[in-house]
């Protein structure tokens, strides 16, 4: 119930967990969060004795989001977010229905847990509650002293013309980089299912604390990104431009937008947002590679793709460059 009620208040950024945590309760529109929709999706309990009170929004610093909800003058913070960022505000967690406190033995099980099952390739959230006072605002300070409730486990493989569409695309001479907002677990472990080889992997983190002149070196080096936020994906983006590079941006969420429009070409699927597709200068009717492959492989010019790709698991961007300027005016003649 916990994640339930925390879904069915959020009101802040989509996000693709969100959406699979909603359910049929509500009515799911082009803005709502494919985690939500899922976990909303999955319960249905009694959730009518709840208000919302107030919202923590989420942001790619905390990376969690929390909801003030009253039932019966008895107020309590719902926080659900990426377990690295979720755990270390919980200082105690619920089993069974008895509290227990969070020492360094139960802390590391529970970390055990979830990276355990992000190396399987499944995306995972925390969720943790408190009871806390009646004031008139809530802040990110609120959160803290948390109780652990459990963690939410999501599956969301490529789709199976990914591999073949990556080959595809190599053959014709196109370089893919991989940028994703998720852990490196689960990154390594989508790469490996569509036969994305990659020595390292830069996070998000690190990319931070580059300079530009750095992050430009390092994007021509590296083939992997994990755990980026929007603005440091628009940063890659920036860099590559700035190399006298032209790139193409594929997306489909509300967060894709910015990145669209500081490419070369913005590219995204019929199924996308409103945002997403109004911020596109090619929209691809197929959730797929193939009618981009299969355009490129009509040209003779010599190609080095880096292509951002939002749109085969929800979660993954591919950078596309294209080294003929002259290719980019004909794919949007």
């Amino acid at each position: 119930m916990l994640a339930y009620l925390n879904s069915l208040h959020e009101t802040g950024v989509s996000n693709p967990l969100d959406q699979a945590i909603k359910s049929q309760a509500i009515k799911q529109d082009s803005s709502s969060n494919p985690l939500d929709a899922a976990v909303l999706q999955h319960d249905h309990p009694d959730i009518h004795a709840y208000r919302k009170l107030d919202e923590i929004p989420f942001d790619f610093e905390r990376r969690r989001v929390s909801v003030v909800v009253e039932n019966e003058s008895k107020r309590l913070l719902i926080t659900k977010g990426a377990p690295e960022s979720v755990l270390p505000v919980c200082t105690s967690y619920e089993l069974n229905g008895q509290r227990q406190p969070l020492d360094a033995s139960s802390r590391a099980r529970a970390e055990t847990t979830y990276r355990e099952f992000c190396a399987r390739g499944l995306r995972m959230l925390a969720v943790a509650y408190s009871a806390v006072p009646q004031q008139d605002v809530y802040r990110a300070g609120d959160e803290k002293d948390l109780v652990l409730a459990g963690f939410l486990t999501f599956s969301d493989p490529p789709l199976e013309s990914a591999k073949l569409a990556l080959r595809a695309l190599e053959s014709d001479g196109v370089q893919v980089k991989i940028l994703t907002g998720d852990n490196e677990l689960v990154t390594q472990h989508i790469c490996a299912q569509v036969g994305f080889e990659s020595e390292r992997i830069i996070l998000g983190d690190e990319l931070e604390r580059m300079s530009d002149p750095a992050l430009a070196h390092v994007v021509e080096q590296t083939s992997v990104f994990a755990r980026v936020s929007p603005a440091q994906k628009n940063r890659i983006i920036l860099a590559l431009k700035h190399r006298s590079h032209v790139v193409g941006y594929l997306g489909d969420g509300i967060n894709d937008a910015p990145s669209l429009h500081a490419a070369d070409v913005g590219i995204s699927v019929s199924s996308a947002v409103d945002v997403a597709k109004d911020a596109a200068d090619i929209i691809l009717l197929e959730r797929s590679l193939g009618p981009l492959g299969r355009v490129l492989g009509f040209t003779p010019l010599p190609l080095s793709f880096f292509l951002f790709l939002a749109g085969a698991t929800g979660t993954y961007l591919v950078l596309v460059e294209i080294v003929k300027r002259k290719l980019m005016r004909r794919l949007l003649k």
